[in-house]
């Protein structure tokens, strides 16, 4: 189920059984990290430096303006424009059928970005996740070169890093794709389509991960939080405590940015 009013996917139900416990929305902001925060330096300063927090604040300004809805065969094809401050273009597309999601994102900055994708809400009941990608450790495109590419799996919190002031974590590069089972063997399915994606699965959501000052401070969810990225800035340190990025491990802005998986319901 769309809701039109917010453009988010509010409902994915699985004979009856409801997987999702908060909406699939886009999402442009992670948990701030240590190199982001410049520990040492005015956070007012590096907010007007670096821009940190730029994206945070201006996800709260998405909304869908333009809707076209397609049907088919029984497949139903959504397309729609969005208004987001900070983005030139937010594009995304819902190809709905039986069991069976195509989701795609095209979005043009005007700033450097810190990710792109969407994120979702899913019941813990679903607590085994299983991944072809870069692993067992966190990586990111530009810490990536110790992880190897192979199937892992185990339960989301043996794939995070709890560092001690929390900050994002736990993502994973050149992602085929992700699993999100139960005991009993129903599952979620992610499938990569035309390039790999990125991924993390948190039982805490990112406001937890940002406003949290000690890793006693969080509480686990009764749910899991999944983002699906199409692509995520690099942490930097080249510089000690800076996020001061090569061109290659940046999202530029003024270029298209796309992503494209399926969701599969099994």
């Amino acid at each position: 189920i769309v809701e039109k009013k917010t453009g988010a996917i509010i409902s994915i139900n699985k004979n009856g059984e409801e997987l999702l416990k908060t909406p699939v929305t886009p999402n442009f902001w992670r948990a701030t990290i240590d190199n982001d925060r410049l520990a040492s330096v005015n956070i007012r300063l590096v907010q007007k430096l670096l821009g940190t927090f730029r994206f945070k604040n201006a996800s709260k300004t998405l909304r869908p303006v333009n809707y076209s809805v397609e049907e088919k065969e029984g497949v139903a094809t959504i397309k729609i424009k969005w208004k987001m401050k900070c983005l030139k273009k937010l594009n995304t597309t819902y190809v709905i059928a039986k069991d069976m999601i195509d989701m795609s994102m095209d979005v043009v900055s005007r700033y450097e970005m810190e990710r792109y994708g969407f994120k979702m809400g899913v019941r813990k009941s679903f607590e085994k996740i299983k991944f072809y990608g870069k692993g067992p450790f966190e990586n990111y495109c530009d810490r990536q070169t110790a992880a190897l590419l192979r199937v892992y799996e185990g339960k989301a919190e043996d794939f995070l890093h709890d560092y001690l002031m929390p900050q994002e974590n736990g993502n994973h590069t050149e992602t085929r794709y992700l699993e999100i089972a139960k005991k009993d063997q129903a599952k979620l399915t992610i499938l990569a389509k035309d390039k790999p994606f990125e991924f993390s699965v948190h039982p805490y959501t990112k406001q937890m991960l940002d406003q949290a000052k000690h890793l006693h401070e969080l509480e686990e969810l009764n749910y899991l939080t999944v983002n699906i990225d199409g692509g995520q800035r690099g942490v930097g340190g080249d510089i000690p405590a800076m996020a001061m990025l090569k061109k290659q491990y940046k999202l530029l802005p003024k270029e298209n940015h796309s992503l494209k998986f399926r969701i599969e319901l099994s």
